[in-house]
């Protein structure tokens, strides 16, 4: 019987498998966003945070979480077409990136960062980016089509996260934990 414990250590070890990729996602379209703005960018960039959120969040990682939400917010300013990436936006985005990255791989080596330190650090480079973005910053903004972005986005998200995740409910149907946490655990999937 697979214990709530051993399907958050399979969830842990897929993470880190899937996370190197999601990051080298992230900073190819930040280095790329300075030789020309795209949407289907901003959404690779919002999607590929989005995935390390959730992620992070299903195996209890409360930093690379919070830094993730943070970018996601950001990235989404990113589609309001009065948005200019400029040199110090550019700056500033890498900064953020950077903070990510360091909460990454620190879990990936198995080294140790002091969480309250980077918070601080990811803050300020967030506040800084909060004043930089403007009103595009929390404002409702326009989700792009898949016509936009030239690929289908439902299919996108199926490639990706339902793959992975109808395959860890597969194997907890195989090997059931208690009646309590497979519906537990039901729950998280769906969510």
């Amino acid at each position: 019987m697979i214990t709530d414990n051993e399907i958050r250590e399979q969830g842990y070890i897929y993470f880190l498998a899937e996370a190197p990729e999601l990051v080298q996602i992230i900073e190819q379209e930040l280095f790329s966003l300075s030789e020309g703005y795209s949407i289907a960018k901003v959404h690779n960039l919002m999607r590929a945070t989005h995935t390390l959120k959730g992620g992070a969040a299903n195996v209890g990682l409360e930093v690379i979480k919070m830094i993730a939400h943070f970018l996601e917010d950001v990235f989404k300013a990113l589609y309001n077409p009065n948005v200019v990436v400029d040199a110090e936006l550019q700056t500033l985005l890498l900064q953020a990136y950077e903070c990510l990255s360091i909460a990454l791989n620190t879990e990936l080596i198995g080294s140790t960062v002091n969480d309250e330190e980077l918070l601080h650090r990811t803050s300020s480079v967030f506040a800084q980016l909060q004043e930089k973005l403007g009103d595009a910053f929390g404002a409702e903004t326009h989700i792009p089509t898949s016509e936009e972005l030239g690929f289908d986005i439902v299919q996108s998200v199926f490639e990706v996260g339902v793959e992975q995740r109808l395959n860890s409910i597969l194997e907890a149907v195989k090997n059931p934990p208690s009646y309590e946490e497979f519906i537990e655990f039901l729950h998280s999937q769906a969510e």
